[in-house]
């Protein structure tokens, strides 16, 4: 495996993939500081030892079953679904205890219920269920399919099944397409964010004329629409009508806001399309423009007009104005009771009921994901039922990742995947045949002094995260360790995730400083139902004081795990390099008062 010597050194954005011949004598030079690195890890991990110790040892910790004896769970009431689980079919008690326990333990679970429940034909009374216990469950009709819920993931499913995509792709991709065709860019409208060569207001009339286009491609694409998905959606107008009876025109909104906008917006990751068939790369320009094309469709779904000091106010409310009906008559065109009844007699005439061999599978895999999101039962034999949770037991990885990020660092293989001359943001990815191929790099210089960044917090370090919600510090254990739980919010449905997190951040000499972070767990931290447990494998941001002008600027070189895309991570990029430097000229300007 070829090294990269010279990105150690200077992390030149321009790095050559051909070998190094100096990869023995630079371990050699680094030895002392590798081996001064690993005493200290090991005493840092110790002090994380004593304190888990401690917490775990607490008599009134509120989370049992981190505790340090063995803990019953008594999860026996399980055991009659996995010997007949048809009774989910028939009580809806029983379904929605399942349901609530386990959909957010194991990310395939709901996956095999909703695939049980469609086999037999029976997926509308698995909707009707979780639908109403989100109406039901939910303070107001704007918060409706926010969460992460079991409604919103059944959504998920269907949108984003075989069926779910095809409709999807007849509706976002050809306007996608009319996007890139234009070559209009970021269709931004805001004067004070771009030069006065953008006309601006142009852009603006392109908004309005790409959300007509896709009202229209609605229209032509609505005999794809799944079945199931009117019929889901007419079961939420049904649950509405009681609970928000105030409500009438929700529908629109909801499909718009929580389905096509986010959608629209992320078609690659979304897997509607690829690149390749679009043609050609999805930019940061054409990102932005269906960002903000986005933005004028939600306008339009919920049929709030914009502030008269929002630019171009008069030609967006008066599109609003006009074309809003044209929303709710499309949502009731889903779910026109007619249609629904007469399509679903078609179906239930024409296929055939499922054969023996097809329930068996369905039953298979569905115990399966019950045995996989249950806790395991280590319960011995001639003991009460019941699963047992093993106590908490934290695991020294610290010096792990210290070695991973020096492999990565010396002998990580990459294939250059994209380069901004802009703004000398260089993204690699590990080549596939390497061990290194779930990994991206991300390279490029700051307007920044080395001294500056040091003294960062992590918080301070990952505040150009726009998904970030919050960041708080968990725990102390020195100045280069500490734990933090950080909540996020993903594009997709609005979902949150939380992560808990060790942070290490090592300094080497004066020229060199790192951030390590991956996840942990924590007795005092445990997951929510309400919120999603995230895991970050393996997560470095390293620091090196430039040789052409040491006391101004600074290397930096980021390596994640990640699923994400080249696009994203130079854009991230971008936002970091300018908090770096605005970060730099603040602390100028303190030094100086």
């Amino acid at each position: 495996m070829s090294s990269k010597s010279s990105e150690h050194s200077s992390f030149d954005v321009t790095v050559s993939s051909s070998p190094s011949l100096g990869i023995s004598q630079e371990r050699e030079d680094r030895t002392g500081i590798l081996q001064d690195r690993l005493a200290k890890i090991q005493a840092l991990h110790n002090v994380q030892q004593i304190s888990y110790d401690k917490m775990k040892a607490k008599p009134d910790s509120k989370t049992v079953s981190l505790s340090t004896s063995r803990v019953v769970v008594d999860d026996s009431w399980v055991n009659p679904i996995v010997e007949r689980p048809s009774v989910l079919l028939e009580d809806k008690e029983l379904l929605g205890k399942l349901c609530k326990e386990y959909t957010f333990s194991s990310p395939e679970f709901l996956s095999s219920v909703y695939n049980y429940f469609e086999v037999h034909n029976k997926q509308l009374y698995l909707l009707d269920w979780a639908i109403q216990e989100e109406v039901n469950s939910t303070a107001g009709v704007h918060d409706l399919f926010r969460g992460d819920s079991i409604a919103t993931h059944l959504f998920y499913i269907i949108f984003f099944g075989d069926l779910g995509k095809r409709y999807l792709r007849a509706t976002i991709i050809p306007l996608v397409k009319l996007v890139l065709a234009s070559k209009a860019g970021a269709l931004e409208t805001d004067s004070a964010k771009v030069g006065k060569e953008v006309d601006t207001e142009a852009n603006a009339r392109l908004q309005i004329e790409f959300s007509m286009k896709f009202l229209e491609f609605l229209n032509k694409s609505s005999d794809t629409c799944p079945l199931i998905l009117r019929e889901a959606l007419s079961l939420v107008r049904k649950h509405i009508a009681v609970r928000f009876p105030e409500a009438k025109h929700i529908l629109g909104v909801i499909i718009f806001l929580r389905f096509f906008c986010p959608t629209l917006v992320f078609p690659l990751k979304h897997g509607l399309t690829s690149e390749a068939e679009l043609g050609r790369p999805l930019t940061e320009d054409v990102e932005r423009g269906l960002v903000l094309l986005s933005k004028t469709m939600q306008s339009l779904a919920n049929g709030v007009e914009l502030e008269a000091s929002k630019p171009y106010a008069e030609l967006f409310n008066k599109f609003i104005v006009d074309f809003n009906p044209k929303i709710r008559d499309f949502a009731e065109d889903l779910i026109n009771e007619k249609f629904i009844r007469m399509s679903r007699r078609i179906i239930e005439a024409s296929v055939k009921p499922p054969d023996t061999t097809q329930i068996a599978e369905a039953e298979d895999q569905l115990k399966a994901a019950i045995a996989k999101a249950r806790p395991h039962d280590d319960t011995p034999a001639g003991s009460s039922a019941g699963s047992v949770v093993e106590p908490f037991e934290p695991v020294n990885i610290i010096a792990e990742k210290a070695k991973l990020f020096d492999e990565l660092s010396l002998y990580g293989d990459w294939k250059q995947v994209s380069f901004s001359k802009s703004n000398g943001v260089g993204v690699y990815k590990g080549k596939e045949e390497t061990e290194f191929a779930n990994y991206w790099k991300v390279v490029f210089t700051a307007d920044a002094s080395l001294g500056t960044m040091k003294r960062l917090s992590p918080l301070e370090l990952e505040e150009w995260d726009s998904k970030m919600f919050f960041s708080e510090c968990l725990e102390t254990f020195d100045k280069d360790l500490s734990d933090w739980h950080t909540l996020f919010q993903p594009p997709i449905f609005s979902a949150p995730r939380d992560f808990v997190t060790t942070v290490f951040r090592h300094a080497e000499g004066d020229s060199r400083w790192y951030q390590l972070t991956f996840s942990t767990e924590r007795p005092d931290c445990p997951p929510s139902k309400k919120i999603v447990r995230a895991e970050i494998p393996f997560k470095a941001l390293l620091l090196e004081r430039s040789q052409k002008d040491p006391n101004k600027a600074v290397h930096v070189i980021q390596f994640t795990t990640e699923e994400t895309t080249a696009t994203i991570l130079a854009k991230d990029a971008k936002t970091f390099k300018k908090h770096l430097k605005q970060v730099q000229s603040h602390s100028l300007k303190k030094s100086v008062s």
